[in-house]
């Protein structure tokens, strides 16, 4: 089972674009940049094996936490987070940036992951 982490902004106003992550348990890394209807894709890359260790370790983690999906509306520009944890079924979190950032191990995740993409796509991630 997979963990996917995905983020909304193809079109915001600040021109960043949005990121779609895929990361197996065996270390697998397929990233999606997409911009104003452009999209990149990179990957499949290996992670290494602390480095796989460290990402799943920490979305382990985020499973444990009771981390539920957004219920606020969001905020003008916001970024939505959408997480989909491997569990049976896969469980699925929205999230606005907001939130997220006030969440510990989302903001951990999410850290992890903006260095994994930069390291192997060589694009600057704004998560």
């Amino acid at each position: 089972m997979q963990f996917s982490f995905a983020t909304t902004g193809e079109y915001h106003p600040s021109g960043l674009g949005a990121w779609a992550v895929a990361l197996t348990p065996t270390g697998e890394l397929s990233a999606t940049w997409k911009r104003a209807g452009h999209t990149t894709l990179f990957g499949p890359f290996s992670l290494t094996r602390e480095e796989n260790a460290r990402v799943w370790g920490l979305i382990e983690e985020m499973k444990r936490s009771a981390l539920s999906s957004s219920v606020r509306p969001g905020i003008p520009d916001e970024i939505l987070y959408t997480l989909t944890l491997p569990h049976e079924p896969p469980l699925r979190i929205e999230l606005w940036k907001g939130d997220g950032q006030k969440t510990p191990t989302v903001q951990a995740v999410t850290a992890i992951i903006e260095l994994l993409i930069e390291k192997y796509t060589e694009q600057k991630a704004y998560l």
